[in-house]
């Protein structure tokens, strides 16, 4: 667990009561995606999408298949790779937005 993930935990599950805060975590560790998994695909698979399959952006994933044969889709993933850990906070902190909505909503 990082320590985005850890800010993440205390921003979204401080005002839950402790039965939905533990029902949160388990669901936020369960669906947030890591940093170097992410890095790895966009560098060595990034011309096919496979980052882009990784965090759940499927249709951009196969523009990147149907396009990987121009090169284009390899260039623009290992620029991605760069800039991978913003993409990934981010990622993860809808990840926990979508998870706390779904927990209120629930009950």
């Amino acid at each position: 667990m990082t320590n985005h993930d850890k800010e993440l935990l205390v921003q979204y599950g401080q005002d839950l009561p402790d039965d939905r805060r533990r029902r949160f975590h388990h669901i936020y560790m369960s669906r947030r995606k890591d940093v170097t998994p992410a890095v790895l695909f966009a560098l060595f698979l990034g011309g096919i999408g496979a980052h882009h399959f990784y965090l759940g952006h499927t249709l951009i994933g196969v523009v990147f298949v149907l396009f990987f044969w121009t090169f284009i889709p390899l260039l623009l993933s290992i620029l991605e790779a760069l800039f991978m850990c913003g993409i990934v906070k981010s990622h993860n902190r809808q990840v926990a937005q979508n998870v706390l909505s779904e927990i209120e909503l629930i009950g």
